[in-house]
Parts: structure tokens; C-alpha cells; sequence
């Protein structure tokens, strides 16, 4: 939908340019395919609907136009310096559910544009490179906090709920879900999703969680629970009500909370590694990898006996279930000692591996472990966001006073592909899960255009770099080094300020301008020039390691020669000096021809 317009600009065309660029968010995410604009606006026609449009209008349209669901938001600040053309822009995007009529998603992102060196005062410009990095910024936001879709499991005598859903899908303390229940139609004859009513969860584990009714009737079992958007209002009031609490009922919390964590983590379970990492660039021009760092105290390194790590994209809460995982790995350590890599690119499947190792049982015996696992390697998409979890295969835990039968435990249930199943006679075969790590977003080393390699007879005062836009990287800087420094090793002769890429922008260009020929390059010398990239909005900075320095991505180095300088001043009168003869080289021009 076009964004509603609350900032006071008299702008006529600003919320339907808002709508274009959040609409290039969404689909430069490849999760979401857009509805055409033409589409979109014959159905608004035809059922008579204009903005600001209601609840019961949006599912009207959704409906109309055969989508799942409907985005709609406000453009709640846009501001331009007239001095140097930095922009700052704030939005407010939501998501309706068609089915399920009410709204599940959302997020506000608010930017702030770079000042940009030499403004020549082209607003439309600056303001659609101001919507661009905001809808993507409120697009990444949004998709990274959505939450699975879960189900009712179990309702008590006392009416409280029990919930698939726990801190490892997002949920905590105070969530507000809202229960729907499959109804068959016979006049329509499909199934309809009916409101049952409103729940807030009051105790959360990693995987499940309690819940009481706040609103409507009572659930059942299989009901389906969504998480539902807290508008930023609301998130005030909730704000406001939880600092008016009296402090014993906010210990009686705490008290309450760290039971809770303690009963979901055990006292029996192994401490977690902890986990960093960064986007990790080999030399320059070369196609990056991600490099984790996982630290482990000494004690869990001894009863280490493997290692799962676990990747996801757009989702910082993601569960460590099989189908996360993306390397097995056997031993006390890794294979690059306190590192991990993974390859970007790289695409395989493992499918039936398996390892032993062995443990001490209960009466002091040697155990066998049995480690059975599939997994799917998958490449990383460019843009995209990702996150890390590691978890360590250790010596099962016994847990004090337990007297376990004798049976076989599987941390997971056996699933199709992918699986992890390790087979125990008691206790906890996995460490708890380390930190979830990131985002780290995956993008390529920038491609030169221009000037090409070697190029001769390049300008001393000014030279346009040109280059191609990484997906996934949106700020760039460019750096200049002379002859004496062709790697780049040491400080750079110029660089250029921090530049960010626009809306839709495929190629980038920024030029080394002097005023004189005095303030320029030297004459008939040899430069080199290099393109570095990174993403604003990644915890870590990537690194270069041939230039063992953090901050960027670079491309590969190119060198030009700047034209030749202009020839001396004649001399006359008696400072004259004869003319010097060119080696080899006998005789004199006439008409055109050399004689010798």
C-alpha cells in the first residue's frame, strides 16, 4: 500500500515512493514476491478504498487480490541539511495476515543519511537514497524478528496454556499471541480461520512456553497460535506500566525469571562456547568466507567430543534443530584450533555420518556414544543476513541422583534428512547452545569498471573511479596509492569519504578532483587504486587479512599512469641552449618525410 504521509511535507508523490522502495526491499529479500502496482490500484478502485485505509479494509483488498498478506506503514519523519545533503528518514511498516485478518508483523527503522562532499542541492535524489535505506533497514528488521507459527499442546484444569513455542523461537515473558482455530465451511467450502482469543505467556523454556487467556474464550488442543505486532504506542504503555511496578513485585519477577532460566537450561547441561566471528577476506580481490571464533574454557574442551554448528538466515532466534545444521564435526577441537570456516559458496550434502567415542558409564565403565548425522551444506545468497549457533557433543551429563533404565536416549527424534541422533545410556549428550552470532552479510569483493588496468594517460587532477555495487554491501570508499606502495600495504595518498550506494544503484562512481595541476597527481607516474566494501548494519567489520586490517572488503589493486607534463618554456636570447639530439637519431623533417 502507498505509506501514509505524517511528516507535513506537501508531497504528493512521496507515499507512493515510499511504497516503491520498501516493494524493492521485499523482493531484493527473495522471500516475498510483490503484487504489480497497476493491480493494486484497479482494486483499491474498485472497492472504493483510500488511505489511510482501515483493518476490515485491508483484509477487503488482500482478499480482492489473492495475496496472504497486505503491508501497510507511515512515513512519520523526512528531513533534508540544505547545506551538505544529508538526509535523515524514519518509517513504520506493518503486516496484515489475510487469513488469520489481523496484524503479525512490523518494525520501524529510522536512518541518517551521509553528508555528501560538494552537494549541489538535488533533493529527489537524496530523499529516494533516504527511503531506500530505510525500507531496507524496516524489511530486515521485520523479517528477522517474525516467529514460527506454533500450536496449542495442552490446556490444565486451571485453564493455563501450554505452548511449542519458547525463547528459541523468539517468545518471552509478557508476548502476546493471538489463538485461531480452523473452522470447515460448508457454504464456502474451505476451511476459515475463526478467533478464539488472546493469550500472554507468563513462563517461557527454550522450546515451550505457559500461557493464560487475556481476551475471548478458552483454547484447545491444536489450536494455532501467532505472535501478534505490538505497534510502537503500545510498546510505550507497556513500557510506562512496567516502570510503574512497586520493587517487591519487580524481585518477585526476578526471582521468578531466574527459576524459570534455571529450570529450562539444567544445572546438568555443559556451559555454552561463547561465539564471534567476522566476514574474513583471504587477499585482496579474492571472495570472502566466514571465519567464527569460538572460545571454550579448558574444562568443556576436555569433555568436548564434537562439534554442530548451525546456520540460518534472517532469523537471530532460530532453534538449533537438524535442520539448521550445517557441519558435523568429531573431536576435542576444531580443526582451525579456536576457529571455524565456512565457505560461502560451497554446496554438499551429508547424508549418514557417523562416529564413536566413548564415555564413562555409571559404575565407572567405559560406554560407547553412537553420533549419527545428515545435513545439507547450503551456498549463502548475497544480501542476505546470517546467524551462527555452536553447540559442543561432550561426555553425557548425569543429572544428581538420577538412576537412569537402561535405554537409549536420542537428543533429537529422527527425522527424514537432515538429523542428529546420539545415542547414550543416559544424561545430556549436548552442551547447551552458544550465543546466537550475528548477522553477518554475505557480499562479494566489488568489480572495477574503470579506469581499466594499466590505463595510460590518466588526468593529474582529475579521475573518475568507477566501480559495480556488491549485493549486500552499501558503503564503499575509495583509495589511491603511489608509485612506491603498488600493494597497498601502507597508508594510502588519498581516500575517499564513506560512500553510501542509492536505491536500486547497480555501479558507483567518485572522482579524485584538484583545482590545479599544483595540487594533482605527478606527471607521467604510476598509481594504484582499490574499491573497499562493507555492510552498516553487521555486528562485526570484515577483515582483510593480507592487509591485516578490519574495516573492509577490497577489491583487487589496478594501476594507470597520469599523462605526460607539458613540455618546459623556450628559452631565447643568449640563455638559449642548443637544442640536445635525440640518441640514434640523425637528420632533419621536410615536407613530411625524415632524411637521413
Amino acid at each position: 500500500m502507498p505509506l501514509t504521509n505524517i511528516t507535513g511535507l506537501d508531497d504528493p508523490m512521496l507515499p507512493s515512493m515510499a511504497a516503491a522502495a520498501v516493494s524493492i526491499a521485499l523482493q531484493e529479500s527473495r522471500e516475498l514476491i510483490v503484487t504489480s502496482t497497476t493491480d493494486l490500484e484497479r482494486e483499491m478502485r474498485a472497492l472504493g478504498i483510500s488511505l489511510p485505509a482501515s483493518q476490515s479494509d485491508l483484509v477487503r483488498l488482500g482478499s480482492a487480490l489473492r495475496v496472504d498478506k497486505v503491508l501497510n506503514g507511515k512515513i512519520t519523519e523526512l528531513s533534508v541539511n540544505s547545506q551538505n545533503g544529508q538526509a535523515r528518514c524514519s518509517l513504520e511498516i506493518s503486516v496484515l495476515d489475510v487469513d488469520v485478518q489481523e496484524i503479525l508483523d512490523g518494525a520501524i527503522a529510522t536512518v541518517t543519511t551521509p553528508a555528501i562532499p560538494g552537494w549541489t542541492g538535488d533533493v529527489t535524489k537524496v530523499v529516494n537514497d533516504a527511503l531506500r535505506s530505510a525500507s531496507t533497514n524496516a524489511v530486515s528488521q521485520m523479517l528477522a524478528k517474525r516467529v514460527r507459527r506454533g500450536h496449542v499442546d495442552l490446556i490444565t484444569d486451571k485453564g493455563e496454556v501450554n505452548i511449542n513455542l519458547g525463547i528459541a523461537d523468539g517468545v518471552e515473558v509478557g508476548t502476546e499471541l493471538l489463538v485461531m482455530r480452523p473452522t470447515w465451511s460448508s457454504d464456502l467450502e474451505k476451511t476459515l480461520m475463526r478467533r478464539v482469543g488472546t493469550i500472554v505467556v507468563g513462563e517461557v523454556y527454550a522450546h515451550m512456553g505457559w500461557a493464560r487467556v487475556i481476551d475471548g474464550s478458552t483454547p484447545q488442543t491444536g489450536d494455532r497460535v501467532y505472535k501478534l505486532h505490538v505497534p510502537p504506542v503500545r510498546q510505550k504503555e507497556i513500557a510506562r506500566s512496567a516502570s510503574r511496578k512497586k520493587s517487591g513485585q519487580l524481585l518477585a519477577a526476578a526471582g521468578i525469571l531466574l527459576g524459570i532460566y534455571n529450570t529450562g537450561t539444567g544445572s546438568t547441561s555443559a556451559t555454552p562456547s561463547v561465539l564471534t566471528g567476522n566476514l574474513w577476506q583471504s587477499k585482496m580481490g579474492q571472495a570472502p568466507t566466514v571465519v567464527l571464533t569460538v572460545k571454550t574454557s579448558n574444562t568443556e574442551g576436555e569433555r568436548t567430543r564434537g562439534w554442530v554448528i548451525y546456520r540460518a538466515a534472517n532469523n537471530p532466534f532460530f532453534p538449533t534443530q537438524p535442520m539448521h545444521i550445517i557441519d558435523v564435526i568429531e573431536g576435542k577441537k576444531l580443526p582451525g584450533g579456536g576457529y571455524y570456516s565456512d565457505d560461502p559458496t560451497a554446496m554438499y550434502s551429508v547424508d549418514g555420518g557417523q562416529f564413536t567415542y566413548d564415555y564413562a558409564g555409571e559404575e565407572g565403565e567405559r560406554e560407547d556414544a553412537d553420533v549419527e548425522y545428515s545435513y545439507n551444506h547450503m551456498p549463502m545468497t548475497p544480501g542476505m543476513r546470517y546467524y551462527y549457533v555452536i553447540r559442543r557433543i561432550i561426555e553425557p551429563l548425569m543429572p544428581p541422583g538420577y538412576n537412569p533404565p537402561i535405554a537409549t536416549a536420542q537428543v533429537f527424534e529422527p527425522v527424514d534428512e537432515p538429523e542428529l541422533t546420539i545415542d547414550v545410556e543416559f544424561g545430556q549428550p549436548l552442551s547447551d547452545p552458544s550465543n546466537h552470532f550475528g548477522p553477518i552479510t554475505y557480499y562479494t569483493v566489488p568489480q572495477l569498471v574503470s579506469p581499466a588496468n594499466r590505463a595510460p594517460n590518466q588526468l593529474q587532477t582529475n579521475i573518475a573511479f568507477t566501480w559495480q555495487v556488491s549485493e549486500g554491501a552499501d558503503l564503499y570508499r575509495v583509495e589511491l596509492f603511489e608509485q612506491r606502495d603498488p600493494s597497498g600495504l601502507g597508508n594510502p595518498y588519498w581516500v575517499s569519504p564513506e560512500l553510501r550506494v542509492g536505491a536500486g544503484q547497480r555501479e558507483m562512481s567518485y572522482s579524485f578532483s584538484v583545482p590545479s595541476a599544483a595540487d594533482g597527481l605527478r606527471p607521467a607516474s604510476t598509481y594504484y587504486w582499490r574499491v573497499g566494501a562493507r555492510a552498516s548494519g553487521d555486528v562485526t567489520k570484515p577483515v582483510c587479512h593480507e592487509l591485516q586490517r578490519e574495516g573492509y572488503l577490497y577489491s583487487a589493486m589496478r594501476e594507470f599512469q597520469t599523462v605526460m607534463g607539458p613540455p618546459a618554456p623556450m628559452q631565447t636570447g643568449e640563455d638559449a641552449k642548443p637544442a640536445a639530439r635525440k640518441p640514434g637519431f640523425f637528420g632533419s623533417v621536410r615536407r613530411g618525410s625524415v632524411e637521413r
